[in-house]
């Protein structure tokens, strides 16, 4: 989970009464589909842009808090195994005795302090709460943790259920098939003498990195384990950031990739991130 830059709201909702369901309109899905980079907003899985592969997601569950049902700053956009995870479970912190939270599942319309992450929320990022295990050679790696005994990571991760098989295997995958892929591709060509090589392994590194990627927040746990901003000069994002936020403005400037390959240029729109490993070499498709 990563932090969420949220956009506008969407005329079709501005004014419109608590009752009704003005928040499944299509111009608000999809408002929330291209904010939220094409993901769940809770685990970063992909989620289609048709189809009922997802949901939208009341953050503050509007069977509890009905007033909150077309509230914009409420609505997020999760894949279908999140939302019927969560469902109406919101857990908020009754009171702290000797530095464990007292958690009570809100039934009725109620105050009470959040212990589970809105990724929209400007006040906090899951990435200070949430952590992984990447060192592949720990039986639990891909589980998440709470960071720094983070009750309100522990709460999140248990009430959606992010430690969950499904989802455990899922970033296996995508540890193992991508992120390892793209770090030995990242020394291979620190230790050639291509300088394009070099450039865009760091290029593709960067862009597993970015908010706009699958699983951005595991990757970029992966990337501080190895120190690839030491050993690298990789950038590692913060929060809503994107690749060309740590590439700096000569990338953007230049608005494209050189494949390893033949001498190809891709124009950065039409890039995206679906890359794989095969024979040994990362694989993207456009």
């Amino acid at each position: 989970m990563i932090k969420i830059k949220r956009a506008s709201c969407p005329k079709v909702l501005k004014g419109s009464r608590p009752k009704g369901t003005h928040y499944n309109k299509k111009k608000v899905v999809e408002t929330l589909w291209k904010m939220q980079h094409e993901k769940c907003c809770y685990c970063e899985q992909k989620v289609p842009k048709k189809g009922h592969l997802k949901a939208v997601e009341h953050f503050y569950p509007k069977s509890v808090y009905k007033n909150r049902r077309n509230d914009w700053k409420n609505l997020l956009l999760a894949c279908a195994q999140c939302n019927g995870q969560k469902s109406d479970r919101f857990p908020t912190e009754l009171t702290d005795n000797s530095g464990e939270a007292k958690v009570l599942y809100q039934k009725r319309n109620s105050r009470g302090q959040s212990l589970i992450i809105d990724p929209s929320d400007t006040d906090v990022d899951p990435e200070d709460h949430i952590d992984f295990v990447v060192d592949d050679a720990e039986d639990d790696y891909g589980i998440p943790m709470e960071k720094c005994h983070s009750a309100l990571g522990r709460t999140t991760i248990k009430t959606i259920g992010l430690d969950g098989e499904f989802y455990t295997k899922e970033r296996r995958y995508f540890h193992t098939k991508i992120l390892c892929g793209a770090y030995l591709l990242l020394l291979e060509a620190r230790d050639g003498d291509d300088q394009e090589m070099w450039k865009t392994a760091r290029y593709r590194f960067a862009m597993l990195l970015s908010a706009n990627g699958r699983f951005a927040a595991y990757a970029r746990a992966f990337a501080r384990h190895k120190r690839v901003n030491e050993k690298f000069g990789i950038r590692i994002p913060v929060g809503a950031e994107l690749a060309g936020d740590v590439l700096g403005a000569d990338c953007l400037a230049r608005g494209r990739l050189h494949s390893l390959g033949p001498h190809v240029e891709v124009p950065l729109a039409q890039y995206r991130l679906q890359a794989g490993v095969e024979d040994g070499r990362m694989m993207f498709t456009i």
